[in-house]
């Protein structure tokens, strides 16, 4: 856990990474409510690559600011994103990583790893962007809080 003022200690696509191979072994080892649907993996497939999109149009929009990706220092951003899809996600990357494991949930086919995809947001809420969010405070305090009152952390909620 991280301590008071300490930053998250395992980086996004780490979670990312421990989160999809604990999906896959948990759909080999104990696959509960397994299914198989017409057009399941082409489905799954287009979740995947929406995911992947989503990240993608975040570290992006960091670019074009000319402020850091870097997850693991949030504090050294230089400018607050909030065009483009900033304007409907305060989270792009990682909702787009949570679409993207919502995709290889329904491609496994069972409920476990499904169940498993849905603990991604709490946990990255919970270990990375409270920090980035306490970091922002700090950083741009006339402008962050009236952007996150505004703006969702995960699109809807």
């Amino acid at each position: 856990m991280s301590g008071a003022g300490a930053g998250p200690l395992v980086p996004p696509l780490v979670w990312l990474a421990l989160f999809a191979g604990t999906m896959a072994l948990a759909g080999w080892i104990l696959p509960l409510a397994a299914w198989h649907l017409p057009g399941q993996t082409p489905l799954a497939a287009a979740l995947v690559v929406c995911g992947i999109g989503v990240m993608a149009a975040g570290v992006l929009a960091f670019r074009r600011r000319g402020t850091t990706v870097n997850p693991m220092a949030p504090e050294k951003a230089s400018g607050l994103v909030t065009g483009g899809i900033y304007r409907v996600t305060r989270n792009p990357m990682y909702l787009g990583m949570a679409i993207l494991l919502l995709g290889l949930a329904l491609g496994m086919g069972s409920l476990s790893p499904l169940l498993i995809a849905s603990l991604f947001p709490v946990v990255l809420t919970r270990f990375q962007i409270r920090h980035e969010e306490a970091a922002l405070r700090r950083l741009f305090p006339d402008t962050y809080p009236g952007y996150a009152a505004r703006v969702p952390r995960w699109f809807l909620i």
